[in-house]
C-alpha cells in the first residue's frame, strides 16, 4: 500500500512539476530499461513519445506541438519516439518522460498493451522518473481520437490501468445547465 501511494504522489508531482524543475530524482545506472539500443543522443534526458500532433499549432508555434514548443521555448534538448518504439529505447539516460495528449488508438495501445499502462514505462517510473502525462483521449485533433480504455470514447469505456493503477471514466454530455441566470457571466454584465 505504501508503494501504490508513493507511486501516485510521483504521477502527481510528475503531472504538476515544470520539466525545468530543478532537485528531481535521478535513475540509478541499474534501472530497467527496454533494451540497450537507442535513437536517442546520450545527452538527451527528456523523452517525449509522440505519433501524431495534438491539436492543431498556431502560428506562432512549433508545427510539432505544444510539447515540442514548451521544450524549444525552454531550450531543452530531447529525444522524439514514436509509440511503437518504445521497446526500442533505453529508458535508464531519461529523467523525464512527456506523454502528449489527443493521440489515436494504436498510440494508447502500444502505451497500454494488454490494458496495462507499459512495464518498461511503470518500472522508470517506480525507479524515480518523472512522468508528465497529458492523458485528454477522445478528442477531435487530427489523426486522434483515441482512448486509453477497451471501448474508448464511449460510456461504456473500460479503462486501462494508468501508473498506480489509475483509470478515468468516460462521462459524455450535452447538457448545459444554468445554476444561477443572473450570474454576471450569463447576464454580459462586464461585456
Amino acid at each position: 500500500m505504501k508503494l501504490r501511494a508513493t507511486i501516485i504522489i510521483l504521477v502527481i508531482l510528475a503531472i504538476l512539476g515544470p520539466i525545468g524543475i530543478t532537485g528531481r530524482l535521478v535513475h540509478p545506472a541499474s534501472a530497467p530499461s527496454a533494451s540497450v539500443s537507442s535513437p536517442c543522443d546520450r545527452t538527451q534526458t527528456v523523452l517525449l513519445i509522440q505519433d501524431i500532433t495534438p491539436w492543431s499549432s498556431s502560428t506562432n508555434h512549433d508545427p510539432g506541438g505544444a510539447d515540442v514548443n514548451e521544450l524549444n521555448s525552454q531550450d531543452i534538448s530531447f529525444c522524439q519516439i514514436t509509440s511503437s518504439q518504445i521497446g526500442t529505447v533505453n529508458l535508464a539516460q531519461f529523467l523525464d518522460i512527456i506523454i502528449p495528449s489527443a493521440q489515436s488508438q494504436t498510440y494508447y495501445d502500444n502505451l497500454f498493451p494488454g490494458g496495462t499502462f507499459s512495464p518498461s514505462i511503470t518500472s522508470w517510473v517506480e525507479d524515480g522518473g518523472v512522468l508528465s502525462a497529458n492523458l485528454a483521449d477522445c478528442a477531435s485533433a487530427p489523426g486522434a481520437g483515441g482512448g486509453w480504455s477497451f471501448a474508448p470514447c464511449s460510456l461504456t469505456a473500460s479503462s486501462y490501468a494508468f501508473v498506480g493503477g489509475v483509470k478515468h471514466v468516460g462521462s459524455f454530455s450535452d447538457e448545459n445547465t444554468i445554476g444561477d441566470s443572473s450570474h454576471p457571466v450569463i447576464t454580459g454584465q462586464y461585456g
